[in-house]
């Protein structure tokens, strides 16, 4: 059986295109920064959710003019220091993530947040990795 030559680099682009899907290829710094979010102590998940949930909260609150949903959020937030005091930790022992409010159209606020790491190949200084799809899989 014989092969064409125009088969041949059809067949390296599909293959290289494998290695972008979730699971093949993974990136180095996503795999180095998972591995230093396992290695911190377990109430540092504990915290990072905590203090996630209470920025989202806060945001919403303030986007929607809600003052309990935003005072629910300044609650969360104060929770998350509150688990890092009852394990003996300080802010600088666990890897928080840096969070972010959108402004959108009508006065309305959206909230994001991510890991921001620095790079040292390529074009770009920094890659981002959004919270939710680092801490849930």
């Amino acid at each position: 059986m014989m092969i064409s030559r125009a088969v041949v680099p059809v067949a390296l682009l599909a293959l290289a295109g494998c290695s972008a899907l979730p699971g093949l290829g993974e990136d180095p710094l996503k795999a180095e920064l998972e591995a230093r979010l396992a290695s911190e102590p377990a109430a540092c998940a504990d915290y990072r959710a905590a203090y996630v949930a209470g920025f989202e909260t806060h945001v919403q609150g303030l986007s929607v003019d809600q003052q309990a949903l935003t005072q629910q959020g300044l609650e969360r937030l104060a929770s998350s220091r509150a688990i890092l005091a009852a394990n003996d930790l300080a802010r600088t022992d666990c890897t928080r993530p840096h969070c972010i409010i959108e402004p959108l159209d009508a006065g309305k606020l959206d909230s994001w947040c991510g890991y921001r790491l620095d790079r040292s190949d390529g074009p770009e200084v920094f890659q981002w990795f959004e919270w939710s799809k680092v801490e849930n899989e």
